[in-house]
C-alpha cells in the first residue's frame, strides 16, 4: 500500500476533534514560522544598518582624533623653530662654539627647551634638531635615539620648511616627521628638526 493512501486511511480513521487538531497545528506552525522569518530578515537589516552607522561614526571620531593630533604635532614644531633659544643654538652650532662651555650652555638651554615642549603630549616620542654643521640637540622620552640619513633629509629638504611625514619606522613604531628650520633673520636653512 502507497504512503499517500496510509495518510489518507489514518486521516479517517481519527477522532473529528484531532482532524480539525492537526491542521489548526499545521497553520499555527507555518504562521510562526513565517513571522520568524520575517522578523528575522528585518532584525538583520536593522542591525545592520545600525553596525554602519556606528562604524561611520567611529571612523568619524577618529578623523577628528588625527586631525587634533597633527595640529597638536604641527603646533609643537612652530613653537619649536620659533623659539630664540633653538635659533641661537642651531646659529651657534652652524658657526662652531667658541668655547666648551658656550657648547654645554647652548646645548642645555635648547635641550631643556625640546624636554618641556614634548613633556605631557602622548602623541610626541621625542624631538631632535640636527644643525647643517652636524651638531644634534635631543630630547627623548624613550631609550632610543634617532638619527637623520642623508636621504631622509633629501625628502625633508624637498618639504621647503613645512612638515614632511617620513616612512614608519617598523623597529621603533613610529612615524616620524621633520622639517628644514631656517634662520628667523636672514631665512637661510640652518638645521633640520626631526
Amino acid at each position: 500500500m502507497p504512503l499517500l493512501q496510509r495518510v489518507r486511511l489514518c486521516m479517517r480513521n481519527l477522532k473529528i476533534r484531532d482532524k480539525f487538531l492537526v491542521p489548526s497545528l499545521i497553520m499555527v506552525v507555518t504562521i510562526i514560522l513565517l513571522i520568524g522569518c520575517l522578523a528575522y530578515y528585518k532584525s538583520n537589516a536593522i542591525i545592520e544598518r545600525k553596525t554602519k552607522e556606528y562604524t561611520m561614526d567611529i571612523l568619524h571620531e577618529v578623523g577628528k582624533n588625527m586631525e587634533f593630533h597633527l595640529q597638536e604635532i604641527n603646533n609643537l614644531y612652530y613653537s619649536i623653530f620659533t623659539n630664540s633659544d633653538v635659533q641661537a643654538g642651531l646659529r651657534d652650532a652652524n658657526r662652531g662654539f667658541r668655547s666648551k662651555y658656550e657648547e654645554v650652555a647652548a646645548r642645555r638651554e635648547v635641550e631643556s627647551f625640546l624636554l618641556a615642549s614634548i613633556l605631557g603630549r602622548d602623541t610626541v616620542e621625542s624631538v631632535y634638531l640636527f644643525s647643517d654643521s652636524g651638531e644634534t640637540f635631543g630630547a627623548s622620552l624613550s631609550a632610543h635615539r634617532y638619527d637623520l640619513p642623508e636621504t631622509e633629509k633629501a625628502q625633508i629638504a624637498k618639504g621647503g620648511g613645512k612638515l614632511v611625514w617620513l616612512d614608519p619606522d617598523p623597529k621603533r613604531l613610529t612615524i616620524p616627521a621633520g622639517a628644514v628650520i631656517h634662520d628667523l633673520q636672514t631665512q637661510k636653512q640652518i638645521g633640520y628638526v626631526l
